[in-house]
Protein backbone atom coordinates (compact mmCIF):
# COMPACT_ATOMS: atom_id res chain seq x y z
CA UNK A 1 0.00 0.00 0.00
CA UNK A 2 1.30 3.44 -0.78
CA UNK A 3 0.10 6.99 -0.45
CA UNK A 4 0.41 9.74 -3.00
CA UNK A 5 -0.50 13.37 -2.51
CA UNK A 6 -1.27 15.30 -5.67
CA UNK A 7 -0.75 19.03 -5.74
CA UNK A 8 -3.50 20.80 -7.64
CA UNK A 9 -3.90 24.39 -8.74
CA UNK A 10 -7.17 25.87 -7.48
CA UNK A 11 -8.30 28.80 -9.66
CA UNK A 12 -11.21 31.07 -8.87
CA UNK A 13 -12.99 33.97 -10.47
CA UNK A 14 -14.30 36.62 -8.16
CA UNK A 15 -16.94 39.28 -8.82
CA UNK A 16 -16.85 42.12 -6.26
CA UNK A 17 -19.92 42.43 -4.00
CA UNK A 18 -20.81 45.72 -5.69
CA UNK A 19 -21.52 43.86 -8.92
CA UNK A 20 -25.11 43.07 -9.83
CA UNK A 21 -24.12 39.51 -10.67
CA UNK A 22 -22.40 37.58 -7.92
CA UNK A 23 -21.06 34.04 -8.28
CA UNK A 24 -17.76 32.40 -7.51
CA UNK A 25 -16.18 29.60 -9.53
CA UNK A 26 -13.24 27.51 -8.40
CA UNK A 27 -11.82 25.40 -11.28
CA UNK A 28 -9.10 22.93 -10.26
CA UNK A 29 -6.02 21.92 -12.27
CA UNK A 30 -3.92 18.88 -11.40
CA UNK A 31 -0.18 19.27 -11.83
CA UNK A 32 0.27 15.51 -11.61
CA UNK A 33 -2.21 12.71 -12.14
CA UNK A 34 -2.77 9.27 -10.63
CA UNK A 35 -4.99 7.38 -13.06
CA UNK A 36 -7.24 4.55 -11.83
CA UNK A 37 -5.31 1.28 -11.62
CA UNK A 38 -7.48 -1.74 -12.28
CA UNK A 39 -4.74 -3.97 -10.86
CA UNK A 40 -4.48 -2.26 -7.47
CA UNK A 41 -5.04 -4.16 -4.24
CA UNK A 42 -8.04 -3.45 -2.04
CA UNK A 43 -7.17 -1.07 0.83
CA UNK A 44 -8.87 -2.80 3.75
CA UNK A 45 -7.42 -0.44 6.35
CA UNK A 46 -8.98 2.66 4.83
CA UNK A 47 -12.31 0.95 4.13
CA UNK A 48 -12.65 -0.34 7.70
CA UNK A 49 -11.73 3.05 9.16
CA UNK A 50 -14.28 4.91 7.03
CA UNK A 51 -16.98 2.30 7.70
CA UNK A 52 -16.57 2.67 11.47
CA UNK A 53 -16.44 6.44 11.16
CA UNK A 54 -19.60 6.67 9.04
CA UNK A 55 -21.48 4.68 11.67
CA UNK A 56 -20.25 7.00 14.44
CA UNK A 57 -20.92 10.17 12.43
CA UNK A 58 -24.51 9.47 11.46
CA UNK A 59 -25.52 7.66 14.64
CA UNK A 60 -24.52 10.75 16.63
CA UNK A 61 -26.86 12.95 14.59
CA UNK A 62 -29.69 10.42 14.81
CA UNK A 63 -29.38 10.50 18.60
CA UNK A 64 -29.79 14.30 18.68
CA UNK A 65 -33.41 13.92 17.60
CA UNK A 66 -35.43 16.91 18.78
CA UNK A 67 -32.28 18.94 19.51
CA UNK A 68 -32.07 20.19 15.91
CA UNK A 69 -31.50 23.92 15.38
CA UNK A 70 -34.84 24.48 13.65
CA UNK A 71 -34.60 28.27 14.06
CA UNK A 72 -31.69 28.20 11.58
CA UNK A 73 -33.92 27.19 8.65
CA UNK A 74 -33.50 29.82 5.90
CA UNK A 75 -36.10 28.45 3.44
CA UNK A 76 -38.58 31.30 4.01
CA UNK A 77 -35.85 33.91 3.47
CA UNK A 78 -34.77 32.21 0.24
CA UNK A 79 -38.36 32.05 -1.00
CA UNK A 80 -38.87 35.77 -0.39
CA UNK A 81 -35.54 37.03 -1.72
CA UNK A 82 -34.24 34.80 -4.53
CA UNK A 83 -35.33 33.96 -8.12
CA UNK A 84 -36.44 30.62 -9.53
CA UNK A 85 -33.28 28.53 -10.02
CA UNK A 86 -34.86 26.37 -12.75
CA UNK A 87 -35.50 29.36 -15.00
CA UNK A 88 -31.89 30.56 -14.72
CA UNK A 89 -30.32 27.15 -15.39
CA UNK A 90 -32.65 26.11 -18.20
CA UNK A 91 -32.31 29.47 -19.97
CA UNK A 92 -28.53 29.13 -20.20
CA UNK A 93 -28.73 25.61 -21.64
CA UNK A 94 -31.39 26.57 -24.16
CA UNK A 95 -29.25 29.52 -25.26
CA UNK A 96 -26.21 27.28 -25.67
CA UNK A 97 -24.09 29.24 -23.18
CA UNK A 98 -21.92 26.24 -22.35
CA UNK A 99 -18.78 28.26 -21.74
CA UNK A 100 -20.41 30.54 -19.19
CA UNK A 101 -21.08 30.09 -15.52
CA UNK A 102 -24.73 30.33 -14.61
CA UNK A 103 -25.29 32.85 -11.85
CA UNK A 104 -27.45 35.39 -13.71
CA UNK A 105 -27.65 36.28 -17.38
CA UNK A 106 -24.01 37.40 -17.58
CA UNK A 107 -20.80 35.39 -17.45
CA UNK A 108 -18.34 35.92 -14.63
CA UNK A 109 -15.36 38.23 -15.03
CA UNK A 110 -12.29 36.66 -16.70
CA UNK A 111 -9.88 37.37 -13.84
CA UNK A 112 -8.05 34.44 -12.30
CA UNK A 113 -5.96 34.02 -9.16
CA UNK A 114 -4.37 30.82 -7.90
CA UNK A 115 -4.87 28.89 -4.68
CA UNK A 116 -3.18 25.55 -3.85
CA UNK A 117 -5.42 22.49 -3.58
CA UNK A 118 -4.31 19.01 -2.57
CA UNK A 119 -6.15 15.84 -3.61
CA UNK A 120 -4.83 13.13 -1.30
CA UNK A 121 -4.89 9.81 -3.17
CA UNK A 122 -4.19 6.33 -1.87
CA UNK A 123 -3.71 3.54 -4.42
CA UNK A 124 -5.82 5.33 -7.03
CA UNK A 125 -8.57 6.29 -4.56
CA UNK A 126 -9.53 9.98 -4.23
CA UNK A 127 -9.78 10.42 -0.48
CA UNK A 128 -10.22 14.16 0.12
CA UNK A 129 -11.03 17.23 -1.97
CA UNK A 130 -10.02 20.41 -0.21
CA UNK A 131 -8.99 24.00 -0.76
CA UNK A 132 -7.78 27.01 1.15
CA UNK A 133 -9.84 29.53 3.10
CA UNK A 134 -8.76 32.65 4.93
CA UNK A 135 -9.70 33.43 8.53
CA UNK A 136 -9.19 36.58 10.57
CA UNK A 137 -7.68 40.05 10.07
CA UNK A 138 -5.00 39.91 8.79
CA UNK A 139 -5.86 36.60 7.22
CA UNK A 140 -4.59 33.20 8.32
CA UNK A 141 -4.85 30.50 5.64
CA UNK A 142 -6.11 26.93 6.16
CA UNK A 143 -6.92 24.01 3.87
CA UNK A 144 -10.44 22.67 4.49
CA UNK A 145 -12.17 19.51 3.28
CA UNK A 146 -15.45 20.36 1.49
CA UNK A 147 -18.08 18.26 3.28
CA UNK A 148 -21.80 18.25 2.42
CA UNK A 149 -22.32 15.62 5.13
CA UNK A 150 -21.67 17.97 8.05
CA UNK A 151 -22.53 21.57 8.91
CA UNK A 152 -19.61 23.04 10.85
CA UNK A 153 -16.39 24.81 9.97
CA UNK A 154 -13.45 24.10 12.23
CA UNK A 155 -9.68 24.61 12.37
CA UNK A 156 -7.05 23.59 14.94
CA UNK A 157 -6.13 26.03 17.72
CA UNK A 158 -3.75 25.32 20.62
CA UNK A 159 -3.86 21.65 19.65
CA UNK A 160 -0.70 19.98 20.96
CA UNK A 161 -1.01 16.82 18.87
CA UNK A 162 -2.42 18.34 15.68
CA UNK A 163 0.06 18.14 12.81
CA UNK A 164 -1.37 21.03 10.80
CA UNK A 165 -1.56 24.81 10.67
CA UNK A 166 -3.25 26.35 13.70
CA UNK A 167 -5.46 29.39 14.13
CA UNK A 168 -4.11 32.13 16.40
CA UNK A 169 -7.00 34.31 17.64
CA UNK A 170 -4.59 36.73 19.28
CA UNK A 171 -3.33 37.80 15.86
CA UNK A 172 -6.81 38.66 14.48
CA UNK A 173 -8.39 42.05 15.14
CA UNK A 174 -11.82 40.69 14.11
CA UNK A 175 -11.77 37.74 16.54
CA UNK A 176 -14.47 37.51 19.20
CA UNK A 177 -14.75 34.91 21.92
CA UNK A 178 -17.88 32.70 22.05
CA UNK A 179 -16.46 29.77 24.02
CA UNK A 180 -19.26 27.21 23.73
CA UNK A 181 -18.22 23.56 23.79
CA UNK A 182 -17.71 22.05 20.32
CA UNK A 183 -17.68 18.29 19.67
CA UNK A 184 -18.17 16.59 16.28
CA UNK A 185 -17.84 13.01 15.07
CA UNK A 186 -16.95 12.40 11.39
CA UNK A 187 -16.48 9.47 9.06
CA UNK A 188 -12.74 9.71 9.70
CA UNK A 189 -12.55 10.62 13.40
CA UNK A 190 -13.67 13.09 16.05
CA UNK A 191 -12.73 16.59 17.23
CA UNK A 192 -13.17 18.57 20.45
CA UNK A 193 -12.76 22.27 21.19
CA UNK A 194 -14.55 25.60 21.65
CA UNK A 195 -16.40 28.02 19.36
CA UNK A 196 -15.22 31.48 18.31
CA UNK A 197 -16.37 34.26 15.96
CA UNK A 198 -14.22 35.81 13.23
CA UNK A 199 -14.13 36.86 9.57
CA UNK A 200 -13.96 33.97 7.07
CA UNK A 201 -13.28 34.22 3.31
CA UNK A 202 -13.45 31.54 0.62
CA UNK A 203 -12.87 32.35 -3.04
CA UNK A 204 -14.04 35.93 -2.71
CA UNK A 205 -17.00 35.29 -0.41
CA UNK A 206 -16.27 37.08 2.87
CA UNK A 207 -18.46 36.55 5.92
CA UNK A 208 -18.05 38.76 8.98
CA UNK A 209 -18.93 37.33 12.38
CA UNK A 210 -18.86 33.70 11.26
CA UNK A 211 -19.11 31.22 14.13
CA UNK A 212 -16.81 28.19 13.85
CA UNK A 213 -15.01 25.62 15.95
CA UNK A 214 -11.42 25.83 17.17
CA UNK A 215 -10.05 22.38 17.89
CA UNK A 216 -7.78 21.56 20.82
CA UNK A 217 -8.06 17.77 20.49
CA UNK A 218 -8.58 15.50 17.48
CA UNK A 219 -8.50 11.73 16.93
CA UNK A 220 -5.45 10.18 15.31
CA UNK A 221 -7.49 9.46 12.15
CA UNK A 222 -7.20 13.08 11.04
CA UNK A 223 -3.41 12.99 11.14
CA UNK A 224 -3.37 10.77 8.04
CA UNK A 225 -4.82 13.61 5.96
CA UNK A 226 -3.18 16.77 4.71
CA UNK A 227 -6.09 19.17 5.22
CA UNK A 228 -6.17 21.36 8.31
CA UNK A 229 -9.91 21.22 8.98
CA UNK A 230 -13.45 20.86 7.63
CA UNK A 231 -15.87 23.18 5.80
CA UNK A 232 -19.35 21.79 6.44
CA UNK A 233 -22.02 22.54 3.81
CA UNK A 234 -25.03 20.60 5.14
CA UNK A 235 -27.95 22.50 6.67
CA UNK A 236 -27.14 24.33 9.91
CA UNK A 237 -30.09 22.66 11.62
CA UNK A 238 -27.51 19.96 12.50
CA UNK A 239 -24.59 22.33 13.22
CA UNK A 240 -22.84 21.59 16.49
CA UNK A 241 -21.99 25.30 16.81
CA UNK A 242 -25.75 26.07 16.50
CA UNK A 243 -25.13 28.86 13.96
CA UNK A 244 -25.49 29.31 10.19
CA UNK A 245 -22.96 27.78 7.80
CA UNK A 246 -20.78 30.02 5.66
CA UNK A 247 -22.94 29.20 2.59
CA UNK A 248 -26.14 30.10 4.44
CA UNK A 249 -24.60 33.37 5.61
CA UNK A 250 -23.57 34.16 2.02
CA UNK A 251 -27.23 33.72 1.05
CA UNK A 252 -28.58 35.70 4.02
CA UNK A 253 -26.14 38.54 3.29
CA UNK A 254 -26.99 38.37 -0.45
CA UNK A 255 -23.40 37.81 -1.50
CA UNK A 256 -24.68 35.39 -4.14
CA UNK A 257 -27.48 35.98 -6.64
CA UNK A 258 -28.54 32.33 -6.81
CA UNK A 259 -28.98 30.29 -3.59
CA UNK A 260 -26.97 27.29 -4.79
CA UNK A 261 -23.53 25.77 -4.84
CA UNK A 262 -22.29 23.10 -7.27
CA UNK A 263 -19.55 20.47 -7.11
CA UNK A 264 -17.62 18.81 -9.92
CA UNK A 265 -15.17 16.03 -8.94
CA UNK A 266 -12.74 14.87 -11.62
CA UNK A 267 -11.35 11.39 -12.12
CA UNK A 268 -7.94 10.83 -13.72
CA UNK A 269 -7.80 14.15 -15.58
CA UNK A 270 -5.27 16.92 -15.30
CA UNK A 271 -7.79 19.77 -15.10
CA UNK A 272 -11.38 20.40 -14.18
CA UNK A 273 -12.60 19.77 -10.62
CA UNK A 274 -14.32 22.73 -9.00
CA UNK A 275 -16.62 24.14 -6.37
CA UNK A 276 -19.01 26.78 -7.73
CA UNK A 277 -20.42 29.07 -5.02
CA UNK A 278 -23.71 30.70 -6.02
CA UNK A 279 -23.44 29.28 -9.53
CA UNK A 280 -23.78 26.33 -11.93
CA UNK A 281 -21.16 25.66 -14.61
CA UNK A 282 -22.72 24.05 -17.74
CA UNK A 283 -19.34 23.31 -19.31
CA UNK A 284 -18.88 20.71 -16.55
CA UNK A 285 -22.26 19.08 -17.12
CA UNK A 286 -24.21 17.44 -19.92
CA UNK A 287 -27.67 18.98 -19.73
CA UNK A 288 -29.78 20.62 -17.04
CA UNK A 289 -29.99 18.98 -13.61
CA UNK A 290 -32.58 16.38 -12.72
CA UNK A 291 -33.85 17.65 -9.39
CA UNK A 292 -34.54 15.63 -6.26
CA UNK A 293 -36.35 17.21 -3.34
CA UNK A 294 -34.62 17.10 0.03
CA UNK A 295 -36.49 14.89 2.49
CA UNK A 296 -35.73 17.18 5.42
CA UNK A 297 -33.43 20.15 5.81
CA UNK A 298 -30.74 18.50 7.90
CA UNK A 299 -28.52 16.66 5.44
CA UNK A 300 -28.77 16.92 1.65
CA UNK A 301 -30.83 13.72 1.80
CA UNK A 302 -33.06 12.53 -1.06
CA UNK A 303 -35.28 9.55 -1.80
CA UNK A 304 -33.61 6.32 -3.02
CA UNK A 305 -36.16 3.69 -3.94
CA UNK A 306 -34.51 1.23 -6.35
CA UNK A 307 -31.36 0.10 -8.13
CA UNK A 308 -30.52 -1.21 -11.59
CA UNK A 309 -27.98 -3.93 -12.45
CA UNK A 310 -27.20 -4.42 -16.14
CA UNK A 311 -30.51 -2.86 -17.17
CA UNK A 312 -32.76 -4.77 -14.76
CA UNK A 313 -34.70 -2.71 -12.22
CA UNK A 314 -35.01 -3.86 -8.62
CA UNK A 315 -37.04 -2.05 -5.98
CA UNK A 316 -35.43 -1.91 -2.56
CA UNK A 317 -37.47 -3.70 0.09
CA UNK A 318 -37.28 -0.49 2.14
CA UNK A 319 -37.41 2.97 0.53
CA UNK A 320 -34.38 4.87 1.75
CA UNK A 321 -33.18 8.34 2.59
CA UNK A 322 -29.86 8.83 0.77
CA UNK A 323 -27.46 11.44 2.16
CA UNK A 324 -25.31 13.07 -0.54
CA UNK A 325 -21.95 13.40 1.22
CA UNK A 326 -18.85 14.85 -0.48
CA UNK A 327 -16.91 14.20 2.73
CA UNK A 328 -17.29 10.42 2.41
CA UNK A 329 -15.36 8.40 -0.16
CA UNK A 330 -17.41 5.21 -0.62
CA UNK A 331 -21.12 4.26 -0.69
CA UNK A 332 -22.88 2.72 2.31
CA UNK A 333 -26.21 0.84 2.39
CA UNK A 334 -28.05 -0.93 5.22
CA UNK A 335 -27.09 -4.60 5.36
CA UNK A 336 -30.28 -6.01 3.83
CA UNK A 337 -30.27 -3.48 0.99
CA UNK A 338 -26.61 -4.17 0.14
CA UNK A 339 -27.24 -7.91 0.16
CA UNK A 340 -30.23 -7.41 -2.14
CA UNK A 341 -28.09 -5.42 -4.59
CA UNK A 342 -25.12 -7.81 -4.68
CA UNK A 343 -27.45 -10.77 -5.13
CA UNK A 344 -28.20 -9.37 -8.61
CA UNK A 345 -24.52 -9.14 -9.63
CA UNK A 346 -23.42 -12.46 -11.20
CA UNK A 347 -20.69 -14.11 -9.15
CA UNK A 348 -20.83 -11.60 -6.28
CA UNK A 349 -20.42 -12.98 -2.75
CA UNK A 350 -19.62 -11.89 0.77
CA UNK A 351 -15.89 -11.29 1.23
CA UNK A 352 -15.76 -13.04 4.58
CA UNK A 353 -11.97 -12.73 4.82
CA UNK A 354 -12.41 -8.98 5.31
CA UNK A 355 -15.24 -9.12 7.83
CA UNK A 356 -18.84 -7.96 7.73
CA UNK A 357 -19.93 -5.46 5.10
CA UNK A 358 -17.66 -6.30 2.15
CA UNK A 359 -18.56 -8.10 -1.08
CA UNK A 360 -16.41 -9.36 -3.94
CA UNK A 361 -17.24 -10.00 -7.60
CA UNK A 362 -15.35 -11.26 -10.69
CA UNK A 363 -13.06 -8.38 -11.75
CA UNK A 364 -13.37 -9.03 -15.48
CA UNK A 365 -17.17 -9.26 -15.59
CA UNK A 366 -18.89 -6.35 -17.33
CA UNK A 367 -22.03 -5.00 -15.67
CA UNK A 368 -23.52 -1.65 -14.73
CA UNK A 369 -24.86 -0.46 -11.38
CA UNK A 370 -27.29 2.45 -11.08
CA UNK A 371 -29.20 4.02 -8.21
CA UNK A 372 -32.77 5.18 -8.79
CA UNK A 373 -33.52 8.54 -7.15
CA UNK A 374 -37.18 9.55 -7.53
CA UNK A 375 -37.54 7.08 -10.44
CA UNK A 376 -34.43 8.35 -12.30
CA UNK A 377 -31.57 5.83 -12.64
CA UNK A 378 -28.05 7.30 -12.27
CA UNK A 379 -24.91 5.26 -13.01
CA UNK A 380 -21.81 4.57 -10.94
CA UNK A 381 -18.63 4.58 -13.03
CA UNK A 382 -17.09 1.06 -13.06
CA UNK A 383 -13.64 2.46 -12.18
CA UNK A 384 -15.12 3.90 -8.99
CA UNK A 385 -17.16 0.82 -8.12
CA UNK A 386 -14.04 -1.37 -8.33
CA UNK A 387 -12.13 -0.95 -5.06
CA UNK A 388 -9.30 -3.30 -5.97
CA UNK A 389 -8.35 -6.97 -5.99
CA UNK A 390 -8.67 -9.29 -3.02
CA UNK A 391 -5.41 -10.51 -1.49
CA UNK A 392 -6.38 -14.18 -1.76
CA UNK A 393 -7.64 -14.19 -5.36
CA UNK A 394 -6.60 -11.52 -7.92
CA UNK A 395 -9.54 -12.48 -10.14
CA UNK A 396 -11.92 -11.18 -7.45
CA UNK A 397 -12.45 -7.47 -6.73
CA UNK A 398 -14.15 -5.69 -3.83
CA UNK A 399 -17.25 -3.63 -4.65
CA UNK A 400 -17.46 -0.01 -3.57
CA UNK A 401 -20.92 -0.38 -2.03
CA UNK A 402 -20.39 -1.34 1.61
CA UNK A 403 -23.02 -2.95 3.85
CA UNK A 404 -23.61 -1.50 7.31
CA UNK A 405 -24.61 -4.41 9.52
CA UNK A 406 -24.47 -2.55 12.84
CA UNK A 407 -27.74 -3.08 14.73
CA UNK A 408 -28.02 0.63 15.56
CA UNK A 409 -28.01 1.67 11.89
CA UNK A 410 -31.41 2.71 10.47
CA UNK A 411 -32.77 0.29 7.87
CA UNK A 412 -33.69 3.22 5.59
CA UNK A 413 -30.47 5.32 5.62
CA UNK A 414 -27.91 5.27 2.77
CA UNK A 415 -24.74 7.38 2.44
CA UNK A 416 -23.71 8.35 -1.10
CA UNK A 417 -20.08 9.47 -1.29
CA UNK A 418 -17.53 10.55 -3.88
CA UNK A 419 -17.55 7.14 -5.56
CA UNK A 420 -20.93 8.12 -7.03
CA UNK A 421 -20.42 11.89 -7.20
CA UNK A 422 -17.45 11.68 -9.57
CA UNK A 423 -19.95 10.53 -12.20
CA UNK A 424 -22.39 13.40 -11.64
CA UNK A 425 -22.17 17.18 -11.47
CA UNK A 426 -24.13 17.90 -8.29
CA UNK A 427 -25.98 21.11 -7.46
CA UNK A 428 -27.30 21.96 -3.99
CA UNK A 429 -30.27 24.32 -4.08
CA UNK A 430 -31.67 26.07 -0.99
CA UNK A 431 -34.85 27.14 -2.82
CA UNK A 432 -38.04 25.10 -3.30
CA UNK A 433 -37.61 23.65 0.19
CA UNK A 434 -34.17 22.29 -0.66
CA UNK A 435 -33.12 20.18 -3.65
CA UNK A 436 -30.16 18.25 -5.03
CA UNK A 437 -29.65 18.27 -8.79
CA UNK A 438 -27.61 15.79 -10.84
CA UNK A 439 -26.29 16.37 -14.35
CA UNK A 440 -24.07 13.82 -16.15
CA UNK A 441 -20.47 14.85 -15.64
CA UNK A 442 -18.34 15.68 -18.68
CA UNK A 443 -15.55 13.47 -17.35
CA UNK A 444 -17.65 10.32 -17.86
CA UNK A 445 -17.20 9.60 -21.55
CA UNK A 446 -19.20 6.39 -21.28
CA UNK A 447 -22.27 8.49 -20.43
CA UNK A 448 -21.97 10.66 -23.53
CA UNK A 449 -22.55 8.01 -26.19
Amino acid sequence: MFKLSLILSFYFTYIPPSSANIGYILPISRRSVNYPDENRDFDLGFARTELKGVIRKYTAIQQRGLLLNTDNDISDFVHDNYPDVDIIVDKAFSAGNFDEVIQTAEAIAPTFDTLPLVDQIEEGLDLVYYGEVQIGTPTQTFSLDIDTGSADLWVPCDCARCQSRQYNPGKSSTYRQKDDAFDVVYGTGWVHGRTVIDRVSIAGVTIDNQTFGTISHESADFRAYSNDGILGLAFSTIAQCHEHTIMENAILQKQVNVPIFSVHLERGRENGSELCIGCFHPSKAIGSPSWNRVIDRTYWSISLNAFVVSGYWNVFATKMSAVIDTGTTLIYLPGDAANQLYSKIPGAKRATDYGAGFYSYPCKDAFGVEFVFDDRPLSIHPDDFNQGMTSSDPSQCIGGIIAITDSSWPSDLAIIGDEFLKSWYSTYDYSSGGRVGFSPSINNHFLRS
